[in-house]
């Protein structure tokens, strides 16, 4: 439970990270990809 609230930080910043970028693609598989990345980032970062 002390790691859920980190993956879901990670996973918020993903998202809004992709959704506000002046490059952003449409949802397929790229963005799929960076919010996984955002979400083990917040996991490595704030949960240990």
């Amino acid at each position: 439970m002390k790691n859920f609230i980190p993956i879901i930080a990670g996973a918020v910043l993903g998202i809004v990270t992709w959704k506000f970028s002046a490059y952003s693609a449409d949802f397929g598989l790229g963005p799929l990809i960076w919010i996984l990345i955002c979400t083990v980032g917040g996991w490595y970062t704030w949960g240990k």
